[in-house]
């Protein structure tokens, strides 16, 4: 029954005025609103990318200067160990050397000691030697003589 009647919509004027108004307004909101807003979209996008590729190079630049850096630690803390050592080395050295000459002067000094003790003991033997014959015959007299005084 409803198909004898007619058809549901009629297209009379105000379906191409509606038509008109939705292409207007459909062009207006394309202009104003769905371009820039999609254009700051793909704006974010592309930033948004373009953040991510940086970040990943500073990390890999990064990753890099440390490699870089640990090597860097690394040779001078085998330089500073071989100064490290060769200072020592020096030191030991010339600590040993100090050693044998004091060990030298030492040695000197006692030589020069015992030298100074023999001679001194045998000056003090020598006087001695030259004083017992006289107290040989201090004796000698005062045995012999009786308790006779002998002058000094």
């Amino acid at each position: 029954m409803l198909l004898a009647q007619g058809s549901i919509i009629d297209l009379d004027g105000t379906f191409f005025v509606q038509l008109g108004l939705f292409a207007v307004a459909f062009l207006l909101l394309r202009t104003l609103v769905f371009r820039p807003a999609l254009a700051v979209m793909e704006a974010r996008r592309l930033a948004t990318e373009g953040a991510e590729h940086s970040a990943e190079d500073l990390v890999a630049q990064a990753e890099a200067e440390r490699r870089v850096y640990e090597e860097g630690v690394s040779q001078a803390l085998q330089t500073a160990q071989a100064e490290r050592k060769l200072v020592l080395d020096e030191a030991r050295a010339r600590f040993e050397a100090r050693v044998r000459l004091v060990a030298s002067e030492s040695d000197a000094l006692l030589a020069r000691e015992v030298a100074q003790a023999r001679h001194e003991a045998q000056q003090s033997e020598n006087a001695l030697r030259a004083s017992v014959d006289d107290y040989a015959d201090r004796i000698a007299a005062k045995v012999l003589g009786g308790g006779e005084r002998h002058a000094a």
